[in-house]
């Protein structure tokens, strides 16, 4: 029988939500006696069921957990020397270094916890290899992966090049962003995606905390950063794209994740555009497409739900960009734009943000990243290098 969006999301809701309550050997009986001869609706909820019990096995929205009591002052591997800790997340810590070789850097240490983890140095290493060959404007150049000693412990960390500036979560909890803001940081963050892209490395957790704004003389760049998630993949070109894709793993923000993640398909090229088309919904309208929910309330929404459109919160963006915006959150990856070439297509032959939306004008509201002279210290702060935030 069909049923509205609404009832189908009511549906998946309540069977996901009393099934999650079971012990994991009575829920598939469970799920097949509520869904009835609804086959889609069983599949489905199959589908997020598999994901949520995997997810222990993950550290998706895991805290952190602790670093490896490295203080400012101490040596790592009598070459790094840390001035600060920048930040930390669920994958490690991220400190300011001197490096007795480069100078300064970021350095990124791997928490115990997923050092330990299979396969995981080795795949790191795998990585931090091709990404370390990409030398793009918009994208940070990631240096090296060592294996250090501190106190006898083993480290394992990567280092990469250290900027200054503000991410975009902290300018867009600033205020507006007007439009030729917007632009830069669309233009920019498509040709650092298009980069990485091309030489088989799919991101896979972009997000607003992710993404430096670097001040420079005509303004900002946006500069990509943090690989601890990113994955390298065999790529196949054709005359349009380049084609890439994964084996499925449940990894990211949930906030920006792409809906067909959370069907148990695998990550592709679709799958970063939507995470930056998320990332310029909140842009221009100061909030998130979807509500912030758990993550099985998050993959039932996306499952059934199409994206709100962002004029509906921010009229003055124009047609082009509310169009651009709604292609890249496409339900289907097949209709979103194949590249961030083909987005910023989209987006530029409109120039300017109309005025309006309760009375507010865009004109004159230019917040440009600080100087770097306009405070270091708090410039540093707002930059926490490399760190998953949690957001």
């Amino acid at each position: 029988m069909a049923q509205s969006k609404t009832n189908r999301s009511e549906a998946l809701d309540q069977i996901l939500g009393e099934a999650l309550d079971l012990p994991v050997a009575e829920r598939e009986a469970f799920v097949v006696k509520l869904c009835g001869d609804d086959v889609e609706l069983l599949a489905e909820v199959n589908r997020i069921l598999k994901i949520t019990e995997a997810m222990d096995a993950t550290f998706l929205e895991q805290p952190a957990f602790g670093d490896l009591d490295i203080a400012v002052g101490d040596t790592l591997g009598s070459r790094f020397r840390v001035a600060r800790k920048l930040g930390d997340g669920g994958m490690g810590c991220v400190y300011l270094a001197d490096d007795s070789l480069l100078g300064e850097v970021a350095i990124k240490t791997l928490h115990p916890r997923q050092r330990t983890s299979a396969n995981m140095v080795d795949r790191l290493r795998r990585e931090i290899r091709v990404a370390r060959g990409i030398a793009h404007p918009n994208v940070c150049p990631i240096y090296d992966c060592f294996e250090l000693e501190h106190y006898g412990s083993p480290v394992t960390a990567f280092t990469m090049k250290y900027l200054m500036g503000e991410t975009l979560a902290t300018r867009i909890a600033r205020g507006p962003v007007m439009q030729s803001e917007a632009l830069v940081i669309a233009k920019g963050t498509a040709a650092g995606i298009d980069a990485l892209h091309a030489e088989g490395v799919l991101h896979r957790d972009l997000k607003p905390s992710n993404l430096m704004l670097v001040p420079t003389k005509q303004g900002f760049t946006p500069v990509i950063m943090d690989f601890g998630l990113a994955k390298t993949v065999r790529t196949t070109t054709s005359d349009r794209t380049t084609r890439i894709t994964i084996s499925t793993q449940l990894v990211g923000c949930p906030d920006y994740m792409a809906p067909e993640l959370f069907r148990d398909q695998p990550a592709t090229v679709a799958s970063d555009i939507y995470s930056l088309g998320t990332m310029l919904f909140e842009t221009v309208t100061g909030r998130l497409p979807f509500p912030k929910e758990g993550v099985v309330a998050t993959a039932v929404r996306r499952s059934v739900e199409d994206a709100p459109r962002a004029m509906a919160f921010a009229p003055w963006i124009g047609a082009r960009w509310d169009s651009a915006i709604a292609a890249t959150l496409h339900r289907d990856p097949a209709r979103r734009p194949a590249s961030g070439a083909e987005l910023v297509g989209l987006i530029t032959p409109s120039t300017e943000f109309r005025t309006g939306g309760r009375g507010t004008s865009r004109t004159g509201c230019s917040h440009r990243p600080p100087a770097a002279s306009q405070g270091r210290r708090a410039l540093e702060a707002a930059a926490a290098l490399g760190a998953e935030a949690a957001r």
